[in-house]
């Protein structure tokens, strides 16, 4: 006869005991969610960063233009009154 077979109750404590020290499936499982819940956050970050600096630019954009239209135009009035 050969060995025994192991019944299962065994078997899982034998698994129990190997596994003991090393890290949990679930624990892992939960650094990796956290690890995502921390990229989201960041992605997040950036966008309202991305949209920030947008409209920061569209400003500095418009009020470039406004001035360099009031140079123009008072330049054009200077060239009016000149002749």
């Amino acid at each position: 006869m050969g060995p025994r077979p192991i019944d299962k109750s065994v078997r899982g404590a034998l698994y129990f005991l190997r596994r003991k020290g090393k890290e949990k499936p679930m624990t892992n499982a939960v650094r990796l969610a956290a690890t995502a819940a921390a990229l989201k956050a960041d992605r997040d970050r950036d966008k309202v960063q991305a949209v920030q600096d947008y409209a920061d630019e569209q400003r500095a954009r418009q009020a470039n233009m406004t001035r360099l239209r009031g140079l123009r135009l008072a330049q054009e009035r200077a060239d009016v009154n000149r002749l």
